[in-house]
């Protein structure tokens, strides 16, 4: 795990690709906010700064255990992070087959490029699947859990569909009656408004109190830069949302950012420094006292080319498919 901090807030930035000398190696890709103190009541004054790439600092990392742990492992995990305030720690999804969730803690951090170096987290609860425990399953083949998000002394997640090719996935969220992994029953899947699970089953941030008053909503859900561009969003996407609300009917949701396939946040098929058919977004945070709302996950920088990764010079996607030379 790697730790960075900016000049205002504490943050924790997550991500795993890859499995390398039995440590879990980490990539750009969703921060998971850190709970500040706030007096009951207060509304803070806005603060409308925007971030820069300048203003965040580099704490540490840290390894994970390895092995089997309960129901999974953490080989090629480590995805859609959330931070637990209560325990310090972190929940993380682990190897891609189950999609099981693990907590553990978050030990001392080593700035050290060198991974012996580094303190290991400790199990705080092993792995353990969601999906068979979902009270209400409406997806078809295989799933994937997209963000997950500690609300009120509840995980709140979503569930989405890996090939949707009709589009037709409508649920999306589900939430577990408390932080006992192993015991807490699960509500689910939830409908979060109505523009299709492809939008809104990923990642998640709370919404700062200062803004909430102004965007009418607690927190922000999307989804985006994943397979078949026209259930998903062709550029980052943040709609605003109650995990209070998820029901069995819709929840409301207020779509704040997104871009449908007729309006791509750029052309997909070309070299740009924003958004293309390489892009993957896997994590948003809004920070308090900002604003700005900043987005996490790759994007290759170089000549776009689809096919195999040797043709196309693409020496870190190594399967067929969408490449850049730069990334």
């Amino acid at each position: 795990m790697q730790i960075w901090s900016n000049r205002r807030m504490r943050y924790l930035l997550c991500s795993a690709n890859a499995w390398t000398m039995n440590a879990l190696i980490l990539a750009l890709c969703v921060w998971s906010q850190v709970a500040v103190g706030q007096p009951v009541g207060a509304t803070p004054p806005r603060d409308t700064t925007l971030l820069h790439q300048s203003d965040l600092s580099y704490l540490g990392a840290f390894r994970v255990p390895q092995g089997e742990i309960g129901q999974s492992t953490f080989a090629y995990g480590g995805a859609a992070p959330a931070f637990n305030p209560a325990n310090d720690s972190l929940f993380l999804v682990g190897f891609e087959t189950g999609q099981a969730v693990a907590e553990i803690s978050i030990p001392p951090l080593v700035n050290s490029s060198n991974k012996n170096e580094m303190n290991t987290a400790a199990v705080l609860q092993p792995f353990r699947t969601i999906q068979p425990r979902v009270s209400d399953w409406t997806l078809e083949g295989e799933s994937r859990i997209g963000g997950l998000q500690v609300v009120d002394n509840q995980l709140v997640g979503t569930f989405y569909e890996y090939y949707d090719a009709n589009g037709n996935a409508v649920d999306s969220h589900f939430k577990l009656s408390t932080l006992d992994l192993a015991n807490a029953s699960v509500s689910g899947l939830h409908q979060v408004g109505t523009h299709g699970a492809g939008s809104v089953a990923g990642f998640m941030t709370p919404v700062p109190l200062e803004w909430q008053a102004e965007l009418g909503m607690p927190y922000l859900t999307g989804q985006a830069g994943i397979n078949i561009t026209s259930r998903t969003s062709a550029g980052a996407a943040a709609f605003g949302f109650d995990p209070h609300a998820l029901s069995n009917s819709t929840t409301p949701a207020i779509n704040y950012l997104s871009y449908p396939l007729d309006h791509p946040l750029a052309p997909f098929s070309t070299k740009n420094p924003i958004y293309n058919q390489t892009t993957e977004i896997s994590g948003v945070v809004f920070p308090p006292n900002s604003g700005s709302v900043i987005f996490f996950g790759s994007h290759g920088t170089g000549a776009y080319c689809y096919g195999d990764p040797g043709p196309c010079n693409d020496p870190v996607r190594n399967y067929k498919g969408n490449h850049s030379v730069g990334g």
